[in-house]
């Protein structure tokens, strides 16, 4: 995520305060978008909408049916950190495998794409 350079309001005070914020803001962001964060373990519809990278961490059973929060054109990685997780891609709003749900192995992820109510995601089967 980029963070655009605040604006010159030539008051010198504002803009001193305006380029503080912004920094403030982009080590908030870095912190956030750039860890990764595991799920909350059995959560069958994890929220995303605080960062860009995730693992699964499921102690038993769990199928993912929708990934909470999250923004148009956000993007995220999961990386399936377990072996109790199965995607729900029929009946759901993420789309992805041909439609067909997918039973992951530990260490396989996947991208996927908000697009209005939709994810669009890919996997990889490491």
């Amino acid at each position: 995520m980029s963070l655009i350079n605040p604006p010159k309001t030539n008051q010198p005070e504002l803009d001193i305060w305006l380029e503080m914020l912004t920094e403030y803001v982009r080590t908030l962001l870095k912190g956030k978008m750039l860890e990764v964060v595991a799920f909350t373990a059995n959560d069958a519809t994890p929220d995303v909408g605080d960062g860009n990278f995730f693992k699964t961490a499921n102690t038993s059973a769990t199928t993912i049916t929708a990934l909470d929060g999250g923004a148009n054109g956000q993007t995220v990685h999961i990386i399936i950190g377990d072996a109790n997780t199965t995607i729900d891609f029929t009946g759901t709003n993420l789309r992805g495998n041909s439609g067909v749900d997918w039973t992951p192995t530990t260490n396989d992820h996947m991208t996927c794409i908000k697009d209005d109510t939709n994810w669009f995601c890919t996997i990889s089967n490491n």
